[in-house]
């Protein structure tokens, strides 16, 4: 085969397949960069955070009762835990995000 027919047949190819690749929605960085950029993302964090605690519920989110019958300490789960860990993961999430998102503003930066 001479080189002029063997670069037509690999055009014909990559026309080919770039047809099927444009055609596929591509699900990349800059559709994650456009929804953490929203506030949605600020509103999404706390509930997501609340939930994780609620059902994997930590073995730190426990106070240890003493059972007067028994004499033995029992774990119950501690709601006031609950609330200030959640209220601090959030913060600190959050904050990490504006953070993220405006790190390239005027604000954060000295040029």
């Amino acid at each position: 085969m001479d080189t002029p027919s063997l670069n037509k047949k690999i055009q014909n190819i990559e026309s080919e397949v770039s047809n099927y690749v444009n055609k596929v929605p591509a699900f990349t960085t800059e559709i994650i960069e456009e929804y953490i950029k929203s506030p949605k993302a600020y509103i999404a964090i706390p509930i997501i955070v609340f939930f994780l605690l609620l059902f994997t519920s930590p073995k730190f989110l426990y106070d240890d009762v003493i059972d007067h019958e028994s004499k033995n300490y029992k774990p119950v789960f501690s709601y006031r835990k609950l609330f200030m860990f959640w209220l601090v993961f959030s913060a600190v999430l959050c904050t990490s995000l504006f953070v993220y998102n405006y790190k390239k503003s005027s604000l954060f930066n000295k040029n």
